[in-house]
């Protein structure tokens, strides 16, 4: 192979025919750099191998007679009696043949517009042992995040394809065995087998999760343990989040009222005096009270900024002064995003976009979380990534510290939660392992049970009112112990 190219310096670059490849932009890229530097005339080759695919297409058969006129338009340019500037294959080679211009070529060039991972590039660098060379390598192939050691491009740019062969062939030949070799340390670990194998691990982690996070779901025996549990117990702590676990979650949050429904079995709860019914929300207290003050319940606003007990309002913390930099950051956001608005609380800020487009509100929300992380952390706020809602709090007050002081103000033989939100996850953890957690929606692995969606939620709160069966027929302390040993088994396997 070296025979075949004499003592020119050799650029290999190895592509199936494919648009995505990025062969023309790599042949401009080439054309430039012999146009502005004269002294590597007769002196450079760039071995350009083409196999062949769907070249029976038309669009491809379009491409291929572009890549031919490229080619023949820089070496009719440049060639001479003893040099050809660009030496053209287009057939495919075998692994020892390709593996020997692997390892003759002083540079790789591997410039595609868009890959998945690019063997060409992993294979060129295995190949070299204690030989040197150089891999020019687009940043839009997936192996770059991996092969950080070499000269990096964007396959767009002709000029950077240009400075790249030219610091490729001025770089000694240390720097080049030593960037070569910090790569193929990555590549002697991250092998096809070890990705084949992490694969297959993570794949039966994930069976396995999935099966413990399955046998959580809440079915006739779930409810009817619960129900033996809710009837014997005498003083009971009844946990609720309001957006997304009492009502369905709405595109405008102020269309969220509270329905009929909802009023009668809360009404219906806590007109038993044994239940204490808390209502553990995120939104602000005027709301909570406007919609829910009327009925004889504790409530939680602002995940426990407020509070109210015995029909009064409680204040945990001191209203927050925001910064001009946070909000006008916020409000840039609300303007970049369409369809978003700030929610102003006296101890929080909630940027909502449930309104917008999905992918966009997504990537606004990380935006968002990376541009204030730094000025929150400085100013000792915490920032929560919520259900399309990114919110900005102090870290004094969560929903699980409202639980903390719930139960140190009273003993319970009876407590069950219900939240639907990455906010409720503070609230479950809070609890005793003998507590009833219940996750809305997304399975938790912070809750025992799960309901997959909100409308499960009123029939399971009015199967708990079902009426006690009364113990008359034989058998039914049999039943009931059965019942609570099931219920305790199922209780460990879960914890």
């Amino acid at each position: 192979t070296r025979k075949l190219f004499g003592e020119h310096k050799l650029i290999l670059s190895v592509d199936r025919l494919d648009y995505s490849k990025g062969i023309l932009h790599r042949l401009r890229g080439f054309a430039t750099f012999l146009e502005h530097h004269a002294e590597y005339h007769g002196k450079v080759t760039l071995a350009m191998v083409i196999v062949p695919s769907r070249d029976h297409v038309g669009s491809y058969a379009e491409l291929k007679t572009k890549i031919d006129e490229e080619i023949g338009s820089i070496n009719g340019r440049y060639s001479t009696m003893n040099w050809t500037p660009v030496c053209y294959f287009y057939h495919g080679f075998s692994l020892e043949e390709l593996t020997a211009m692997y390892y003759v070529a002083d540079i790789a060039l591997v410039t595609p517009l868009r890959d998945g991972m690019n063997l060409v590039a992993k294979e060129y660098v295995a190949t070299k042992c204690d030989n040197p060379g150089v891999l020019i390598l687009s940043e839009m192939a997936g192996a770059a995040v991996e092969l950080t050691d070499a000269i990096q491009i964007n396959p767009n740019d002709t000029e950077q394809i240009e400075n790249a062969i030219c610091q490729a062939l001025e770089m000694p030949e240390e720097e080049q065995k030593q960037r070569l070799k910090r790569m193929q340390s990555i590549l002697s670990v991250q092998t096809v087998n070890k990705w084949a194998a992490d694969f297959v691990n993570e794949l039966n982690a994930t069976c396995m999760k999935n099966d413990m996070l399955r046998k959580k779901r809440i079915v006739a025996a779930s409810i009817a343990q619960i129900k033996l549990k809710y009837n014997h117990a005498k003083q009971r702590l009844i946990l609720l989040d309001y957006d997304g676990t009492l009502t369905a979650l709405k595109p405008r949050p102020e269309d969220a009222q509270p329905t009929p429904e909802l009023i009668s079995i809360l009404q219906q709860l806590a007109s038993d005096p044994a239940n204490h019914i808390v209502i553990n929300s995120g939104r602000d207290h005027f709301t909570l009270e406007k919609w829910l003050g009327t009925l004889p319940i504790s409530m939680a606003a602002e995940h426990g900024a407020f509070y109210k007990e015995n029909g009064v309002w409680h204040k945990n913390i001191k209203k927050i002064e925001w910064g001009a930099g946070i909000l006008s950051i916020l409000q840039m956001f609300v303007d970049r995003t369409p369809r978003s608005h700030l929610e102003v609380k006296e101890t929080a800020l909630a940027w909502h976009y449930r309104e917008s487009d999905a992918w966009l509100g997504t990537l606004r929300a990380q935006q968002l979380v990376n541009t204030q992380i730094s000025l929150c952390t400085r100013q000792k706020l915490q920032i929560l990534q919520g259900n399309k809602v990114i919110e900005i709090k102090s870290p004094d007050c969560n929903k699980g510290s409202e639980v903390g002081r719930l139960l140190a103000n009273r003993r319970y033989d009876f407590v069950i939660a219900m939240g639907d939100d990455t906010t409720d996850e503070d609230m479950f953890q809070a609890l005793p392992m003998s507590a009833i957690t219940i996750k809305i929606g997304s399975v938790s692995e912070a809750a025992n049970y799960h309901l997959s969606a909100q409308s499960d939620v009123l029939p399971f709160l009015r199967s708990l009112l079902g009426k006690q069966k009364t113990a008359t027929k034989e058998g039914s302390i049999k039943n009931r112990l059965t019942f609570a040993f099931d219920f305790l088994k199922d209780l460990l396997k879960t914890q």
